[in-house]
């Protein structure tokens, strides 16, 4: 290719500064197939959410329920025994809950969980595949 006239010599494209008909029709193809890839594992992610989600509404339901339901004996029961009035013993038990949340919290935002695990793969499959082709290229 001319660095002069990197569009064509005169107005008039070149062979060498047009794409190759194979490579976009490669590169489409490439992109078609990564865009499936990732509307194929959002379609599963979505339907698995949606199944976790009920099952963990119903899980959550159930589970405050019986919390509430251990809790209001429990504090009855404290408030009876020591003497102290049962909104106090509420009180600290609102705050040891907190203490608890906060903790709960900070542990569940370090934990992680994959997402598009075979479009990561791909991707990065594809990176080492530009990068050799590059460094084939240049040697």
């Amino acid at each position: 290719m001319d660095p002069e006239h990197p569009h064509g010599v005169g107005g008039v494209a070149t062979l060498s500064s047009r794409p190759e008909p194979g490579m976009k029709d490669s590169a489409a193809a490439w992109f078609a197939t990564r865009l499936e890839l990732v509307a194929l594992e959002a379609r599963e992610a979505a339907r698995l959410a949606v199944k976790r989600g009920l099952l963990a509404g119903f899980f959550g339901g159930m589970v405050m329920f019986a919390w509430v339901s251990l809790m209001a004996g429990g504090i009855g029961w404290i408030s009876v025994g020591t003497g102290i009035a049962w909104y106090w013993v509420a009180m600290m038990v609102a705050g040891l809950h907190g203490v608890v949340a906060v903790v709960v919290g900070v542990v569940f935002a370090r934990c992680g969980f994959p997402v598009f695990e075979t479009t990561r793969s791909e991707l990065e499959k594809d990176l080492l595949w530009l990068e050799d082709l590059h460094r084939r290229i240049k040697s």
